[in-house]
């Protein structure tokens, strides 16, 4: 695959950060949703992204439900890395 774009989302209850189901990813539009669902937001949200790059996607873009979970409460943030990491 060449210039696959990969589009992410967080799966969870708005304004609750412990409602949190799954990490979502697709690499196309219209096409179904890959989750990846341990529980921990931080091991999904790597997990997805390094299977995107597997995917050969070349560009990630995140839904606005990634930037919204992170400012929902106060136990995730973006690490150095750009991914997310517990406080």
């Amino acid at each position: 695959m060449s210039n696959v774009d990969g589009f992410v989302a967080i799966d969870y209850d708005e304004f609750d950060q412990s409602s949190y189901r799954a990490v979502k990813i697709s690499t196309a539009v219209g096409q179904p949703f890959e989750a990846f669902a341990t529980g921990d937001p931080c091991v999904d949200f790597a997990d997805a992204l390094k299977w995107a790059h597997k995917q050969g996607c070349k560009q990630v873009v995140y839904s606005s439900s990634v930037d919204d979970f992170l400012n929902d409460g106060d136990q995730y943030r973006y690490d150095d890395s750009n991914l997310i990491a517990r406080v």
